[in-house]
């Protein structure tokens, strides 16, 4: 595959990227990580808007069904080190003039990713991974993390502001609760949740009151997971990052029902961190990043019956990747954050 690179723009430590839709047209939200922006661009690439200056510490960006642009955000997640006073906001347009509002709905401490998934009963809750549960100094992880939910209030505009008592524990006791991805499986939205004890797949409650659901794929650590079917025989892959942090790549294939594991690359890849799974020119593929040493951006196929990967990019450090399709051209959104760059990386046919 072949890219041309376009930088779009510079941000201090940028760091998470999503997809939204504004006034009826596309558009791209990306925050930092430390004390820094949340920038708007529309379709044409033009930055429209700073929908804030501060206080950054921006680790998810979740985009509202049907709203006009409206999207939760995390915020004060700065570092492992100081994240006690992560939140969740609620973003709302106030006009269609790129004028928006920044509401402040939960209080989320060590938060470091959230998601809003849909039931099958269309009932919408707030997950949230914390990565621990308490911090007394610095590299503190005697407190592991856990997940809780709450069901996503209906009124966002004048809800109190929830804490974390009000929110129902999933699971604890879960070390470097650092990876989630949203995983789509037979229309069904879901969750894969990676710690040091392993890669998690939960789904929502069927019906309101009923317990989530819970599978294990693996119990190898893992820093971040993303299940896509590589080799298309009509099963998904679990690709993994492990462990937190980690440097090691690796691929899963399901035998009788169990992940095990079909590759590992030999080579370290220090601090692997940013992942995406989807297609890629029809074909399924992974891309992922790492933010040390080299800071590769490379995309991961399988090709003549093995898992390769080829390199993009290298030298920027992505923290976090997306996709979307402008013009009829594909585009990989990355999140350079070692290099204070927004950049696109252009699918060449």
């Amino acid at each position: 595959m072949k890219f041309r690179k376009q930088v779009l723009d510079k941000l201090n430590k940028c760091y998470q990227m999503a997809n939204i839709e504004y006034n009826g047209e596309h558009h791209i939200v990306v925050a930092a990580e430390k004390q820094d922006e949340c920038f708007l661009y529309n379709h044409n690439l033009e930055k429209k808007a700073t929908i804030w200056q501060e206080p950054g510490g921006t680790m998810s960006i979740i985009p509202l069904e049907n709203a006009n642009g409206a999207f939760l955000a995390t915020q004060k997640f700065h570092s492992p080190n100081d994240s006690k006073e992560a939140r969740i906001v609620y973003v709302k347009p106030l006009d269609n003039n790129y004028n928006f509002s920044v509401r402040i709905i939960a209080e989320v401490p060590f938060a470091h990713r959230f998601d809003v998934l849909k039931a099958e009963d269309g009932t919408k809750y707030i997950l949230v991974c914390a990565l621990k549960s308490g911090h007394e100094y610095k590299d503190d992880w005697t407190k592991p993390g856990k997940t809780y939910f709450i069901e996503l209030p209906s009124d966002l505009d004048n809800c109190e502001v929830l804490k974390e008592e009000d929110f129902t524990v999933i699971q604890e006791d879960m070390l470097k609760n650092h990876g989630y991805y949203k995983h789509i499986e037979d229309g069904l939205e879901k969750a894969i949740v990676s710690c040091d004890s392993g890669v998690y797949l939960y789904t929502p409650p069927k019906k309101k009151g009923e317990n989530w659901d819970i599978e294990k794929l693996v119990s190898d650590a893992a820093s971040d997971a993303t299940l896509i079917d590589l080799d298309n025989d009509g099963v998904d892959e679990l690709v993994a990052i492990s462990p937190f942090h980690g440097h090691k790549l690796r691929v899963y294939r399901k035998k009788d029902g169990k992940f095990e594991l079909a590759k590992e690359f030999p080579e370290d890849i220090t601090f692997l961190h940013a992942i995406w799974s989807g297609k890629l020119n029809s074909e399924n593929v992974c891309v992922l990043g790492n933010r040390r040493d080299e800071m590769i951006t490379f995309v991961l196929r399988y090709i003549d019956g093995e898992y390769v990967y080829e390199i993009i990019d290298k030298g920027f450090g992505a923290a976090n990747i997306n996709y979307f399709v402008k013009d009829g051209k594909e585009y990989l959104i990355a999140a350079n954050r070692e290099t204070d760059e927004i950049a696109l990386y252009i699918l060449e046919k």
